[in-house]
């Protein structure tokens, strides 16, 4: 849920930040990029308080909702996007084609080593996150994997050897999704910060 999300509101926002033209975006575009400078410690606080007001306390929305709108992740897109000739997009308007349909039929097509490159950094980020399912989720069986693996130890003991199992456990989803895609991220990250 974290990639999709991500994926989606991302690659939006970036090609709007990016290739749209509106009042305010530049400045829209820095508070965005400027939330990468707080700290999460310091959300936690109005975002519990939040998330208990809606009644998310206890699911997964109040552990997914958070990523949805990553100031890196749009940041990543946009820089992608911005690499696209804009010759191109006018073009597909002077055949007569929407924002929606250059987007999605154009743009879109062009992007798959970002894509991946975000898919990969996304999917880490939402696995390995710690903090949000142990503030959030206080029910054992829906807490998510990093959660559980601290909870083999005691009071005054902890159990090594099972901790380091589900480590170990837990680093086969993120290698085989990196082997995957490692020829489309590596392209991705290099295609992001280049311009022209």
């Amino acid at each position: 849920m974290v990639v999709a999300l991500t994926l989606v509101f991302s690659s939006l926002s970036g090609y709007a930040f990016a290739k749209l033209h509106f009042k305010g975006r530049d400045i829209i575009f820095m508070l965005f990029v400027s939330t990468l400078m707080i700290p999460t410690q310091v959300r936690v606080i109005p975002q519990f308080m939040m998330f208990k007001a809606w009644g998310m306390i206890n699911t997964h929305a109040a552990v997914v909702l958070p990523w949805a709108y990553n100031g890196f992740s749009i940041f990543l897109m946009r820089q992608f996007f911005i690499s696209i000739p804009d010759e191109l997009i006018e073009a597909a308007k002077l055949d007569g084609s929407s924002d929606y349909r250059t987007f999605f039929q154009i743009v879109m097509p062009l992007t798959k080593p970002s894509l991946v490159a975000l898919t990969v950094l996304s999917f880490t980020w939402g696995w390995n996150f710690y903090f949000g399912p142990l503030i959030y989720i206080s029910e054992i069986n829906k807490q998510v994997l990093s959660v559980g693996i601290s909870t083999f130890k005691a009071e005054y003991a902890s159990n090594y050897a099972a901790q380091m199992a589900g480590s170990t456990l837990a680093l086969i989803p993120i290698i085989a999704v990196y082997l995957a895609a490692q020829k489309y991220f590596i392209e991705g990250i290099a295609l992001s910060g280049v311009k022209g």
